[in-house]
């Protein structure tokens, strides 16, 4: 399963604990894998319901504002959400990357947090963002997007920096431990 691959940090831009999902009901922006997909109820298209993919840059669909920017980690994305203008008091902050360093799976790592906030203040600055203090994204919560598929994302999430084994992995190893006659 493809997702297994892949980690998703996301929280509010009140510092709540987020989904990596911000929906207004018809339109619906998602981290996935290392991208965001920006999901519109009213213009599906075939099979997917995707209308646009954010690999990075600035766009605006519906009531959505969204900044992305490529990381230097993991072939990662950070993004910058907002619902209505910069000033917006709803919006999401995230990170979506490969969660793995070698063959070991490690999820969203502080140092990806770091750069994060370095682009946030670079963002407040260069956009004039009203966001009177960018929340603490240490209180944001990883999860491995397989996981999250398994077993949902509350169940899924874990502070970052601290990753369990992934489901598909127990079960790979599960298959692996037994005997074969």
């Amino acid at each position: 399963m493809g997702l297994s691959n892949w980690d998703t940090y996301a929280l509010s831009i009140n510092g709540e604990p987020s989904d990596g999902a911000i929906s207004d009901g018809e339109v619906t922006v998602e981290v996935y894998k290392n991208r965001l997909y920006v999901y519109d109820k009213k213009r599906k298209f075939p099979n997917s319901g995707v209308v646009a993919t954010v690999q990075h840059g600035e766009l605006s669909y519906g009531p959505f504002n969204i900044l992305a920017k490529r990381s230097r980690y993991k072939e990662g994305i950070m993004a910058l959400v907002t619902m209505g203008d910069y000033d917006a008091t709803e919006g999401m902050i995230a990170i979506g990357a490969y969660g793995y360093e070698e063959d070991e799976f490690v999820g969203i790592l502080p140092q990806q947090i770091e750069e994060l906030s370095l682009w946030l203040r670079e963002l407040k600055d260069d956009h004039d963002l009203p966001m009177e203090k960018i929340p603490d994204l240490l209180q944001g919560q990883r999860y491995n997007q397989g996981d999250a598929f398994f077993i949902g994302t509350d169940e899924a999430q874990t502070p970052v920096g601290q990753v369990k084994e992934t489901v598909l992995s127990k079960i790979i190893k599960g298959m692996n431990d037994k005997e074969t006659p």
